[in-house]
């Protein structure tokens, strides 16, 4: 015990409490710590009563032996015909592209253009085989919208053309029959759809509306591919020289058109599509069932796109010096699906063009 004569200052009273002051402060946290083991405990009882009940439940589990592997058949053929469709639309035969000019983005002359189509048509061939794996495909039907030739509508197509714009209507027409005639022994009948309106091969500066489809190259086009597949009696050709033409395709009506009267700036100008489609679809709401349409099948803006209501083909000549002004980048694409006649469109495809076999 601490005298009163060991205390000198307050610091010394100070150091005497202290040792009573910790001594408390130790019995106080001693009294927390038993609690707190004794909360511990009382849980881990728990957790030890938990898991026991777990493994008792988990060793009265059945466990199934392995399972046979299921190995489904070989699944039928969708026996109802289907349809396949090839969309052909602005080949700008006759136009020619340097690759310098467009950073070797692309280039393009006639011989290219063949090249292009011609492995087109095998390309088309082998997805139509690959597809016959499971649907019966006894028919093909062949939509063009037009733009097949450059034409000179512009002053520059006028000087980098490789030939006169005659001889352009003229030898694409002559190509164009030879393709289709590749195709029709694939299949059992081949419908083609000839849209003569278009916008490159018009004989005006200004697009016209009377005799549209008679003033315009494509015309010549149109009359040198019929005459090159008249002998093939599986191939039935039909023009047609209106702005926009609905036509059945198996289950479907499509109206078919080229796209150049659609206004618009900008890349694909969707009001302006969708404007045209409404007003046509309006048009027709009362005309007889062969005039009205399901979608609408065009071409123009030298990109695919597909939408609800209508689908646009791409463009085998792909970027020009134009595009590449524009900040563009126009790759060689053309269009393809099949129609199932209670299901509809499937299997939409885009074939990207290419000069050499790969």
């Amino acid at each position: 015990m601490v005298g009163k004569d060991d205390v000198h200052s307050l610091a010394d009273l100070k150091n005497a409490a202290d040792p009573i002051v910790e001594i408390q402060a130790l019995r106080s946290e001693r009294k927390k710590l038993r609690a707190e083991m004794r909360r511990m405990q009382k849980e881990y009882g728990n957790l030890q009563t938990y898991f026991t009940d777990l493994k008792e439940a988990v060793e009265g589990l059945v466990i199934p032996p392995q399972i046979p592997q299921f190995k489904p058949g070989k699944s039928k053929k969708v026996t109802h015909p289907c349809t396949a469709v090839l969309h052909l639309t602005d080949w700008h035969y006759g136009a020619v592209q340097e690759a310098e000019e467009v950073e070797f983005a692309n280039a393009f002359s006639p011989e290219i253009l063949e090249a292009r189509i011609t492995n087109l048509v095998f390309d088309f061939l082998k997805w139509v085989e690959v597809q016959r794996n499971g649907y019966h495909i006894p028919n093909l039907t062949v939509i063009v919208t037009g733009d097949l030739i450059s034409g000179d509508i512009h002053r520059e197509l006028q000087v980098t053309n490789a030939f006169p714009t005659p001889v352009q209507a003229t030898k694409v027409g002559f190509f164009l029959g030879q393709v289709l005639c590749m195709l029709s022994p694939h299949f059992e009948a081949v419908q083609v759809e000839f849209a003569v309106p278009d916008n490159h091969a018009r004989l005006t500066k200004k697009p016209q509306a009377k005799q549209q489809g008679l003033n315009t190259h494509n015309y010549v086009t149109g009359f040198v591919t019929d005459l090159v597949v008249k002998e093939q009696e599986n191939i039935t050709f039909s023009m047609h020289i209106a702005h926009t033409k609905a036509v059945t395709v198996c289950n479907r009506q499509y109206l078919i058109t080229h796209g150049h009267g659609v206004m618009g700036w900008a890349g694909f100008p969707y009001y302006g599509i969708e404007r045209k489609v409404a007003k046509e679809a309006l048009a027709r709401l009362h005309e007889p069932e062969y005039n009205r349409f399901h979608k609408v099948i065009m071409g123009h803006w030298h990109a695919p796109l597909w939408h609800p209501w209508y689908w646009i083909g791409g463009s085998a000549s792909g970027t020009d010096a134009y595009d590449h002004k524009q900040g563009r980048r126009s790759p060689p694409i053309q269009t393809a699906w099949l129609i199932h006649p209670e299901k509809n469109e499937f299997n939409r495809m885009e074939f990207d063009l290419h000069e050499e076999e790969e």
